[in-house]
């Protein structure tokens, strides 16, 4: 059985992650590339949001009755 505040609680993180994401939205290539700080940040919350919908559907992979 799935339990469903989990995958609440992973979608709030995505959520998170991927509003984070647009505050960078009109960033010019050539900041992106020249700041080294935001360039991580940006890469890392990209990955953690991922992660964080992969980790959502391995869970609701796993958790399926069928397996």
């Amino acid at each position: 059985m799935v339990d469903p505040e989990v995958v609440k609680s992973k979608l709030i993180k995505l959520e998170k992650y991927i509003q984070e994401l647009q505050e960078y939205e009109n960033i010019e290539l050539e900041e992106y590339k020249n700041d080294d700080m935001k360039k991580r940040y940006l890469e890392r919350t990209l990955q953690l949001a991922l992660e964080s919908i992969l980790d959502i559907g391995s869970f609701l992979i796993f958790q399926h009755p069928r397996w």
